[in-house]
């Protein structure tokens, strides 16, 4: 008698079903890593928006230093 070898047709639905499970579960982390890209892409925009009105602060800052007087020098407090 000839053991019993799988058929090889139940191999072949054993690789389409273990197959089509790694399919479901690369589908399933494609849209999680998408919805972390889009999360980031947000929190992008957000800190070049800040980074834009820092710039603009600094700016309005230097262009008020260029016509204030400073001194250099380290002066003593008045009650020396």
């Amino acid at each position: 008698m000839i053991p019993d070898s799988p058929k090889p047709s139940s191999s072949i639905e054993a690789q389409i079903v273990d197959l089509q499970s790694k399919l479901a579960f690369q589908e399933d982390t494609v849209q999680a890593l998408n919805e972390i890209v889009g999360e980031q892409q947000q929190d992008i925009l957000k800190l070049q928006s800040q980074m834009g009105r820092l710039i603009e602060e600094l700016r309005v800052v230097l262009e008020d230093l260029e016509g204030a007087e400073i001194t250099t020098a380290i002066e003593r407090p008045p009650h020396y």
